[in-house]
């Protein structure tokens, strides 16, 4: 899980992650799938414009939270991204 104010980011086994907003009462705002196996790692970067996920299928996702696909997708892990 990843907190940035009234955000929520959640990663399951399956891969999938889902974006909440607290405020609202159905709170899912986006349902993300980039990752194939399950995500190990979420991380906001120092402004809370960009979140970072590592899975067990080595893969390093930069999402910008306001579309639901990935920026960036760094494919060249030799192991599961944990941090």
């Amino acid at each position: 899980m990843a907190w940035n104010k009234h955000r929520l980011v959640t990663g399951s086994k399956s891969g999938k992650m889902i974006q909440h907003d607290v405020r609202i009462p159905n709170s899912i705002v986006f349902t993300m799938q980039e990752h194939t196996q399950e995500v190990c790692g979420l991380s906001w970067n120092n402004d809370f414009t960009f979140l970072a996920s590592g899975g067990n299928d080595n893969l390093v996702c930069i999402w910008d939270l306001d579309k639901n696909t990935p920026r960036h997708v760094l494919r060249r892990h030799e192991g599961a991204v944990k941090a």
